[in-house]
Formats: C-alpha cells, structure tokens, sequence
C-alpha cells in the first residue's frame, strides 16, 4: 500500500505516440494500342503505367522481360497533399513480359505490376 500511495503522488506526464504506416499503392497499369509508321509499318505498343498516392514520392521504370530497364518517356507529375500521382509511358514493338516498377528507396519499398504484350509484327503493304 505504502509504494501505491507514493505511485499516485508523483507527478505524471502523458506522452503520446503516433505512429503512421503509409504504404505504397500498387502501380495501376494500363496498355494503350498504337500503330504508327516508321519508313516500313510496324506494330507498336503504348505501355502506361500509373502510381496513385504514393508517399515519399517513387521512381518508376518499365522494365521488359529480362529485367532491362526501358527507354521511356519523361514520367508526369502531380503532387496533392504530399502524396504522389506519376503517370510514365513507354513504346514497345515486340511480344514480352513488361513491369512497372516503383521504388520507394526512402522507405525501401518496391512494388510492381506485370503484363504480357502481344505484338504481330510488321503489317503487310
């Protein structure tokens, strides 16, 4: 009793901890068709990948099958209330695999998304 009557007689300070998870949404990908020509008609393929609301602000690259980083376009970028909406597209002209995939190095996060791209080939004249 002694100790629990000295307990409640000490001042007692209130801490108070938040303590805020924010992850990553995964990348929202989507596949435009485009045919254009180039000297000889050829198929190619618009790829666009979208990250939504993400935070610290990533780096997106669209990567092909084997993991090589493609060529791209410069990505689009809007910043709203600290979060981070990126749009990134890139032209393909041949059947693979392609990611989209976003590093959070800050928070070491990465996340991707995949799809597969079917391309015909060069069009007959």
């Amino acid at each position: 009793m002694i100790w629990q009557n000295a307990q409640n007689s000490q001042k007692r300070d209130k801490i108070l901890i938040k303590l805020v998870v924010v992850a990553s949404p995964e990348p929202y990908v989507t596949i435009q068709s485009m045919v254009t020509t180039l000297g000889e008609k050829e198929d190619r393929v618009l790829l666009q990948c979208e990250v939504r609301g993400a935070s610290p602000e990533p780096r997106v690259e669209w990567q092909d099958g084997a993991g090589n980083i493609l060529p791209a376009e410069e990505p689009l970028v809007s910043e709203r209330e600290g979060s981070f909406y990126i749009t990134l597209h890139t032209t393909v002209t041949k059947t693979d695999r392609y990611r989209c995939v976003v590093t959070q190095e800050e928070i070491n996060h990465v996340t991707d998304a995949m799809t597969y791209v079917p391309v015909c080939g060069k069009i007959p004249l």
